[in-house]
């Protein structure tokens, strides 16, 4: 393992380690990204991620062709793909509910849309994973004259907390980028104890 610059890798190492922040409802959480091979073979490589937060752990599986960034100022990871037009972005949100409900897409809908004025929320879904899952929103605005941007934010439970995941693109690119952040939110795991998520292992495609 070695530590790298968080800048946008033109190449993924079969094990690399980042640092970034990510922002709770205390404040801001150092977190500590590795990069791992999945130990079977493929033709092109893919990887895992492992995300410490102080005892807080989380696991998931990087898309194929995404490279992975982080962002110390914003405390945001993302996953840009190889083409440049799409990424997924992971944060530490905030705090489980304290009476143990479901997220409530009420919750997130008005702080959203403050966060982005010019946006309308197109369609709002419920992903599930291991956590529990949460609420998600389509958002669309213009970008240019003729570019509509278009984001999906999804809010998922986590054993650790709230995890906010993104995934931006235009609406050409869209439909297949909402497929690679479905994938990475079903590969979620989490362990509080300090101990490493497990992830089964992918079936062998070589």
């Amino acid at each position: 393992m070695r530590h790298l610059s968080l800048v946008l890798f033109s190449v993924l190492l079969p094990l690399v380690a980042v640092a970034a922040k990510a922002a709770d409802s205390a404040g801001t959480t150092p977190l500590y990204v590795t990069l791992e091979r999945e130990p079977v073979q493929f033709v092109e490589p893919h990887y895992r991620a492992y995300v410490s937060a102080e005892s807080n752990r989380f696991a998931f599986r990087v898309p194929a062709g995404y490279r992975l960034s982080g962002d110390p100022a914003s405390g945001t990871l993302t996953l840009a793909n190889r083409d440049g037009n799409g990424s997924i972005t992971l944060a530490v949100w905030g705090p489980l509910p304290s009476d143990g409900a479901k997220l409530s897409p009420d919750t997130f809908r008005d702080p959203l849309l403050r966060d982005h004025p010019n946006a309308v929320i197109t369609q709002e879904v419920w992903r599930d994973n291991a956590g529990g899952g949460g609420p998600g929103f389509d958002l669309q605005w213009k970008a240019t004259e003729q570019l509509v941007a278009c984001k999906r934010v999804v809010y998922v439970s986590s054993a650790a907390g709230v995890i906010r995941f993104t995934v931006t693109g235009s609406r050409a690119t869209f439909p297949g980028l909402q497929g690679d952040l479905d994938s990475v939110i079903l590969s979620l795991q989490t362990t509080t104890n300090g101990s490493k998520p497990k992830i089964p292992p992918m079936a062998d495609r070589s």
